[in-house]
């Protein structure tokens, strides 16, 4: 249904419109400014309607108050107010699209509603207001606003935003799913540690000619931002760095490198890898995550030949031990690992096992794994999962869990019965208690839970529905407000997440695998205690994407026409609460947090 809404919104790229005055329209009760639907209801009227901030700019949110009363004056409750900004229209006639819909709520004096809409682009807009009752009458008014222009990014208009890898390199986007306020902020990278949130963006300046013969010399520095505010904070300057360039690269350095954040955000630890001919070394660093200052700094012991060769660098969860995952490719047929354990404080290793030659190795393809995901077992220190292809891309896929620190697989769960003919589609979820993990094909709907402490097979099921499931109802006056027109779908949507879970672990949320033209079908509710489907969201709506808040609340990817898809915002119910355009179609969220 809200892919039904959004078809055709205009793009949220900014419009650099310099008029500073916002102009108030008399609220008025109309019903030629929305598309026709069921009848007006006589006699309602909006009353004491205010907008604030009057004089708004781009990251403002508007909050609109008012009342409505009937012909009597008498204070009408029980109505459902949905606010949607829609740009002034620049010819005559033409009525755009709204770019941004939100879902009000009654106040506590009886009669009264309040809308918020976050106002993420400058220039001339209308806010179209509606309230509706159970018997479907409705009123309708509008009110004129003139959004400034701001210079840098707005700052966060909550403590806890989601961020989205945006269609980009280096770029995220920050989003508030309570009021749509959307910014873009720089960085390749996001940490996270407590409250806090950095963006980091690593720097490779050429020092000097650089050959394909002999490479060349780099700086190196990671430039740090608040994801917050956006406000650069500082860089961390590695130095001079002398490195091969890849094969087959005339001026691209051969240079790996990894960050993370200390679990109470007191340091950052820095990673880089070098190749100088064949070989590659790798040094580690801590950094006050304050001031950027290094404080330590190290180089592993030992060259690793490879021709490629990339690394990951975690934290233990207590923050007192680093995880440092390489992985490495010779040839086709030649590749390995190597898996080291540092003390987080001294940097001293804690164990190391180097197998570079090990294509038969489960850990080769599962210490970095593809398709992910993977983590560190709550609990069960030192141990870690991943789900990957112990054998390869062409295997069937695994759970695999494995122990950094004795460099050995602890339990290998085969998922050939979940994988079937389609092992590609196969995606899964840690529970929030660390106890179960939860593997689900999205193309043939079948699942299974594992025990993550004994590597148990628990349960598997088929979740594919009955045909006959009805759409799931959503309130039919969006359809009238905003018109339908039925989104043209993509071929093969990355569906990205395919599954994810509920904070208290009673849900998981799936997004059915495209099938031929068709994107994923909606969003399919299933109960983690019968392993059952209990709910399909959005049925017959083509969705991408699916994440989960921390307070249970849904954001939905889904697919628009050619030119941007839209991003929805449900409660645990499924009810949509806001929903706005999206600047580009390469949000990926399965890499949001």
């Amino acid at each position: 249904m809200v892919a039904r809404l959004l078809h055709g919104l205009h793009t949220l790229r900014a419009l650099a419109v310099a008029v500073l005055l916002l102009v108030v329209a008399a609220p008025v009760v109309s019903a030629s400014e929305l598309t026709p639907g069921p009848p007006e209801a006589t006699g309602w009227r909006f009353a004491g309607m205010t907008v604030e901030p009057t004089n708004p700019a781009v990251g403002d949110v508007a909050t609109v108050r008012f009342s409505v009363v009937d012909d009597e004056g008498t204070p009408l409750t029980g109505l459902r107010p949905v606010a949607a900004l829609r740009p002034a229209a620049t010819t005559s006639g033409a009525r755009p699209d709204p770019v941004l819909i939100a879902v009000g709520r009654p106040l506590d004096d009886p009669g009264w509603y309040q809308v918020s809409l976050a106002l993420n682009q400058a220039g001339r807009w209308w806010i179209d207001l509606e309230v509706t009752n159970d018997a479907g009458r409705t009123a309708t008014t509008s009110h004129f606003v003139v959004v400034a222009p701001t210079l840098g990014t707005p700052p966060a208009t909550t403590e806890a935003p989601l961020f989205l890898p945006g269609d980009s390199w280096g770029a995220y986007y920050r989003l508030d799913p309570d009021t749509g306020s959307l910014a873009t902020l720089s960085g390749e990278d996001l940490l996270h540690a407590g409250n806090h949130w950095w963006l980091a963006t690593t720097r490779l300046t050429p020092r000097g000619p650089v050959t394909p013969e002999y490479g060349g010399t780099w700086h190196l520095t990671v430039e740090l931002s608040d994801g917050l505010s956006g406000r650069p904070l500082y860089a961390v300057d590695l130095g001079d760095i002398r490195a091969s360039v890849y094969v087959g690269s005339a001026d691209e350095p051969a240079i790996s490198t990894s960050l993370a954040v200390a679990p109470d955000g007191s340091h950052l630890y820095l990673y880089w890898a070098r190749q100088l001919g064949q070989g590659w070394l790798a040094s580690v660093a801590i950094a006050d995550a304050g001031t950027g200052e290094i404080l330590l700094q190290r180089e592993l012991t030992g060259a690793v030949v490879a021709d490629v060769f990339w690394g990951r660098l975690d934290v233990s969860a207590d923050g007192t031990r680093l995880v440092l995952a390489e992985r490495t490719a010779r040839s086709a047929s030649q590749s390995g690992y190597r898996l080291t354990v540092l003390d987080a404080a001294t940097l001293d290793t804690v164990a190391q096992h180097r197998r570079t030659v090990a294509p038969d190795d489960p850990l080769t393809a599962c210490v970095l794994p593809y398709p992910g995901p993977a983590g560190a077992i709550p609990g069960a220190d030192p141990l870690h999962y991943s789900l990957c292809m112990p054998r390869g891309s062409l295997s069937q896929p695994a759970l695999v869990i494995w122990d950094p620190i004795a460099g050995a697989v602890v339990h290998q769960v085969s998922l050939a019965a979940v994988a079937g003919d389609a092992p590609q589609y196969v995606d899964g979820v840690a529970a929030p208690d660390g106890r179960h993990f939860y593997a689900v094909n999205t193309a043939t709907r079948h699942v299974a839970e594992i025990d993550l402490l004994d590597g148990n097979l628990l349960r598997t099921a088929n979740l594919a529905p009955d045909p006959g499931d009805p759409p799931s109802t959503f309130d039919r006056f969006f359809d009238w407000i905003f018109g339908w027109v039925a989104p043209q779908a993509a071929a093969g949507v990355l569906i990205e997440p395919g599954v994810t879970i509920a904070p208290d672990g009673s849900s998981l949320y799936l997004v059915p695998a495209s099938s031929g033209s068709n994107p994923g079908d909606g969003v399919l509710v299933i109960d983690t205690d019968s392993l059952q489907v209990v709910g399909h969201l959005l049925a017959g709506q083509p969705v991408a994407g699916v994440l989960v808040t921390p307070t249970g609340h849904l954001v939905v990817r889904e697919v628009g026409n050619a030119d941007h898809d839209a991003l929805s915002v449900l409660d645990p119910d499924g009810e949509m609460l806001l929903s706005l355009t999206l600047p580009g179609r390469g949000i990926r969220l399965g890499q949001g947090h």
